[in-house]
Order: structure tokens, then sequence, then C-alpha cells
């Protein structure tokens, strides 16, 4: 998998740029707040749709721009492809080689990506969401119509909320009859969600183990637990086991036995869109008494995991993004993910504001890219 081109319009603040990277190590180097982590984000959005910085679609458009675009080509096994997001304030359009996408899955895995990032901290520390949008990712490796059984259940709940929050404010007097169509629906394609989400859990605490203790040095007790409210009958540690019949059945025994707190608060309070990843070590919550060092290594272990899954199953190397790597890691793990890229396989695009004596180097400069090669007397961060 090698990213070819990359071109910008109205993106973040560059209003046109077009970007030509090296197939294998890019160092994209420049003081902060000049446009390099943006590179990353818009290779990342691409990728995955959405922004590893988690930001807004306003966010991802040019000062005073109704829209933007990212466009990349890529190279996969010798079959190259086009693939674009046009970004609007409310939404964002998808297309493959000229042609809109209907279905998410006809589009996400065509450039296969694996972020590391500032913000991946907040997976550990950082609310459920994280932990959510995290365990989808990799539910996807594994299972590439989880995207679409995701986006499925998030439209019958927001259908369900609609009505919900109709009663809850007096707009009407009972449930209508569609409602039971629309929580048969939720229950159907929620339990899908949760069997996914446990299975791919399960797949993966081995291999993150493993690559916590290489880059620690330290061997770890450390668990992933899929926690959800509709398993409160079922032992500890038994979730797996649960087929996925039994699952729709208990959330929507769950579902019932909320329906007069969900009249009253306007929005469906169980299902997967409010479950979470309880990740301990030696017993004790990560998110509350990990060290930030430990936190760093477990967050690196999570990412690593996820290029293997995506080695094993999809049988390519993901391009790696690694945004702001100067700062981010002490120098035992930077000497660890620097020795790791180096016997990989994968495209690399890193972004610091140090000047690294490895791979191809481009200086960033007020939303303007130039190599290294074309800038006469070497390069500069400071002026």
């Amino acid at each position: 998998m090698v990213l070819e081109q990359l071109r910008l319009y109205n993106f973040r603040c560059y209003d046109n740029a077009e970007f030509r990277p090296d197939p294998r190590f890019n160092v994209i180097v420049g003081l902060n707040g000049q446009g390099k982590t943006s590179i990353l984000e818009a290779i990342g959005l691409v990728a995955f749709l959405r922004s590893f910085r988690n930001a807004k679609n306003s966010e991802l458009t040019r000062f005073d721009e109704s829209e933007s675009c990212v466009t990349a080509m890529v190279n996969n096994r010798d079959l190259r492809a086009q693939l674009a997001v046009k970004i609007w304030s409310n939404r964002k359009q998808a297309t493959f080689n000229g042609k809109s996408v209907r279905f998410l899955s006809e589009y996400v895995g065509k450039i296969s990506a694996v972020s590391f990032s500032p913000t991946d901290l907040d997976i550990i520390r950082g609310a459920p969401e994280n932990r959510r949008i995290w365990c989808d990712k990799i539910s996807q490796t594994f299972d590439p119509e989880h995207t679409d059984i995701a986006v499925r259940y998030q439209k019958n709940l927001i259908q369900r909320n609609r009505i919900l929050k109709m009663v809850a404010e007096g707009r009407a007097s009972r449930l209508p009859d569609d409602f039971e169509v629309w929580t048969e629906e939720l229950c159907s394609w929620g339990a899908k969600m949760i069997h996914n989400r446990i299975h791919s859990v399960d797949k993966t605490v081995d291999k993150i183990r493993r690559y916590y203790q290489e880059i620690s040095g330290e061997n770890t007790g450390i668990n992933i637990r899929y926690i959800s409210d509709i398993f409160d009958e079922v032992p500890c540690g038994q979730q797996s086991q649960v087929s996925l019949e039994l699952i729709a059945q208990l959330l929507r025994k769950k579902l019932d036995a909320s329906s007069a707190k969900e009249k009253v608060l306007g929005t469906t309070t169980v299902g997967p869109h409010r479950d979470d990843l309880e990740m301990t070590m030696e017993g004790h919550l990560a998110r509350a008494f990990a060290s930030q060092g430990e936190v760093r290594s477990l967050v690196l272990a999570l990412r690593l995991t996820e290029v293997e899954i995506y080695k094993t199953f999809q049988g390519l190397s993901p391009i790696l993004l690694i945004d702001d790597f100067s700062s981010e890691l002490d120098a035992r793990r930077r000497k660890f993910l620097l020795d790791y890229l180096a016997e990989s396989d994968s495209q690399v695009f890193l972004s610091t504001t140090e000047e690294l004596q490895i791979g191809k180097t481009f200086v960033v400069r007020e939303g303007k890219i130039s190599s290294s090669e074309t800038i006469a007397n070497g390069y500069h961060l400071t002026d």
C-alpha cells in the first residue's frame, strides 16, 4: 500500500497544495502551527473518513471557505486508484475513482492506515467514546462489514431517539406504532456490533501484551474487558461465550426495562453507543492508576497491534502516520519505534519539529510544502 500523490484544496491552512511523497519513509518537519500535522490528518481523512484529531467538519476547511477536498492517488499491489473526500460544514462525500460511494464498506479499507498521535492517550485516559472508536476500528479490520453494521445501528438510533425526544418534550402523547420497528432493528444491528467488538478484543489482547513487553521491557499483566449494561447477569469474563442471538435478547430485555426512563430522558440509554472497554494493568484501571510512561507504552502497543492485524487479515502493510514524534516519546520509546519502522515495509509519514537523518525530508512553512532537495544550502526551521 503506497500513497503516490496527495492534493489538498482549502484543507486547514492549505489553499491548493500537491504532495508527492517517497514510497518508503517521509519526514515532515516544521515549527508548530505551520501545517505539518494537517498533511497526516489529510491522509488519515481519506483512509478513515474522519479526523484522527477528532476535528469537526467545519474545522477542516480553510477559513472563510465553504468547502474543502482531499484527493489521494494510491497504489495497492500494482492497482492504482483515486480516492477523494469532499467536506462541507454538515457532511462529507467520499468518491472512489470518481464515483460517489453509497456504502461505507465500499470505501473504508481502500487505504489501509494506522495513525499514532498525541490524542491517542485519550484511548486510555479519555471518555468511553475514544475506546469505542478504537474498538470499532480493529473490528472493521477483522470484518469490513462492521462499518456498515455500525452505520445502520446509528441510523436506527437516531430515529428512535427522535421519537423518544418528542415524547419527553410533550410533542407526542405516546410512542407511535413504528417505534417497535426501530427498536427491533436497533437490537439486531446493536447485537452484531457488540458481538464483533467482543471477539475483536479477544483476538488482540495477547498481541497487545507482547508488544507492551517489547516496548517497556516489563511483563505486565494487561487485560481488556468489554463492558455493557446488558451483561449484568453474565459472569465476569464470559461475554465471549454469549451467542449473537442471546446478545440481541439481552439488549431487548434491557431496553424494555429502561422504557419509562427513556421516555423521560428522551434518549436511548442502553446499547453499543454507551458501552466501554475496561483496560487494566496488574488488575488496576489503566486510566486511573497507570503512569504517563505506562500509558504511552500501552497506546503504542495498541497501535502496533492494529498494524499486525492489517498484515495478517488483509495481507498488506498499512501506511503509518506518526504525528509529533519529537515531543510525545521518550528516548527508549523513540528508539523502539524507529527500529520498528526501519524493519517495517510500510510507507511512513512522520511529523516532527526536529531534523532527522532518515528518509526523505519535506519542510512545511506557512502552509507550503517543499522537499529538502529543492531548497538551496540545506533547510532550516528558523528564518
